[in-house]
C-alpha cells in the first residue's frame, strides 16, 4: 500500500518515483516509463536536426531516474551526452542545433529497451551506495576539476579494465577480490556492426549487467574501470 495521511505505509511516492520499504527498492511506474519510451522513439526517428536543449531534455528526464535504473542508466546515455555537451560548445544552449548520430540513435534504441530490466533498483545504503564519474578525451578541463576533488575515494580500491574487439568484449580484474575476476562475451550480430565506441561503452555495460553479484562489494568501495576511451570512477 502506498503511505496516505491516515496510517503509514511500506511505499512512498516522491520526486517521481516509488520507494518501496517492503522489498527494499526505487522504481519508476510503468506510466512514466510508458511517456519516457515515447519520448525517447519521438527523438530516434526524427531525422530532421533539433535543439541541444530538447536533447538535453531527454538525457536530464532518464538520469533523473537514476535512483530507480541505478547506475547502467548513466553509462547507457553517456554517448547521448558526449554529443550534447559538444555541440553546446560549439554553437551554445540558445543557438546549438544537432542531428543525432547513428551511435546516440543506437544508444537511446538500448536504453528504451532495458528500461524494465533496469528498474526496482536496491535502495542505497552507507554500504551498498554507487557514485559514477567519468572522465572522458576531449572533456572541458574545469569541469574535470570540478568534479575529481569531489570524489571521495575509499579505503578500498580495485581495478577493472574492460576492452571491445570486432566480435567480443571482456573485462578483468587486477587486484583485492577481482584479481581472479574474468568475463568473455561475444557480440549478438546487431552488435557487431556497431562502431567501437558503442561497442567499447557496451562492454561496460554488459560486465555490470552480468556480474552484479561478483561486483557488488561488501563494503563501500572505489572502483577504477579502465578502457580504451577514458578512464571511469565509480
Amino acid at each position: 500500500m502506498f503511505l496516505s495521511k491516515n496510517r503509514p505505509g511500506q511505499c512512498i511516492q516522491f520526486l517521481g518515483v516509488d520507494i518501496n520499504s517492503d522489498a527494499m527498492c526505487v522504481s519508476a511506474s510503468a506510466g512514466k516509463i510508458a511517456k519516457l519510451r515515447e519520448f525517447i522513439a519521438r527523438v530516434v526517428e526524427t531525422r530532421r536536426s533539433m535543439t541541444v536543449k530538447h536533447l538535453a531534455s531527454l538525457v536530464g528526464n532518464l538520469n533523473s531516474l537514476e535512483s530507480a535504473f541505478g547506475s547502467a542508466i548513466l553509462v547507457g546515455t553517456r554517448i547521448v551526452a558526449i554529443q550534447v555537451n559538444v555541440t553546446a560548445q560549439q554553437f551554445g544552449w540558445e543557438k546549438g542545433f544537432l542531428h543525432l548520430s547513428d551511435d546516440s540513435r543506437c544508444a537511446l534504441r538500448r536504453v528504451s529497451s532495458s528500461l524494465d530490466l533496469w528498474n526496482n533498483h536496491p535502495i542505497r545504503s552507507p554500504e551498498t551506495a554507487i557514485t559514477l564519474t567519468s572522465v572522458l578525451a576531449g572533456e572541458d578541463p574545469a569541469g574535470i576539476v570540478r568534479k575529481i576533488p569531489n570524489c571521495r575515494l575509499f579505503a578500498a580500491q580495485y581495478t577493472l579494465v574492460s576492452d571491445a574487439s570486432d566480435t567480443t568484449v571482456a573485462a578483468y580484474g587486477l587486484n583485492g577480490r577481482l584479481a581472479d575476476f574474468l568475463f568473455v562475451q561475444a557480440l549478438l550480430p546487431h552488435e557487431i556492426l556497431q562502431s567501437s565506441t558503442h561497442r567499447e561503452m557496451g562492454a561496460i555495460l554488459k560486465t555490470l549487467l552480468c556480474n552484479q553479484d561478483v561486483l557488488r562489494m561488501p563494503h563501500t568501495s572505489t572502483l577504477w574501470w579502465l578502457t580504451d576511451l577514458f578512464l571511469r570512477h565509480i
